[in-house]
């Protein structure tokens, strides 16, 4: 492989932390589940949606493996940063929201799913 073609050490390491952080952010809610699943309150919808944004987060992530090419990369790490910002704002009550009470689980789901999205977003 030419020199041109080899894919520098902090591109794998920035790859291999979106990577995780995707996984992080999709494995999150089962092992500090938002709620008991019950009745379907306003967390649900936003763990629902918050699901979405990591599998997109995943599949971006994964394209950071394929994709050579600076400029392609920069923009899917911008697109990165975004979707660590929305998975912040999900939370947020003017946005979709969490339950009322702080002491609910998904409140607790929602304060790793906010360190993964604030990493996520200094990784892209």
């Amino acid at each position: 492989m030419a020199d041109s073609q080899r894919t520098p050490a902090r591109a794998w390491l920035a790859n291999g932390l979106a990577s995780g952080l995707g996984i992080a952010l999709l494995l999150s809610p089962h092992f500090v589940p938002p709620c008991d699943g019950t009745m379907p309150m306003r967390c649900h919808w936003t763990f629902e949606v918050e699901w979405l944004l990591a599998i997109s987060v995943l599949v971006l992530a994964g394209s950071l493996w394929i994709v050579r090419r600076a400029e392609a990369r920069r923009v899917i790490g911008a697109v990165l940063a975004w979707f660590g910002l929305l998975v912040v704002a999900l939370t947020q009550s003017w946005v979709v929201g969490l339950c009322a009470h702080s002491e609910m689980a998904c409140h607790h789901t929602a304060h790793w799913l906010w360190l993964w999205a604030v990493c996520l977003v200094a990784v892209g």
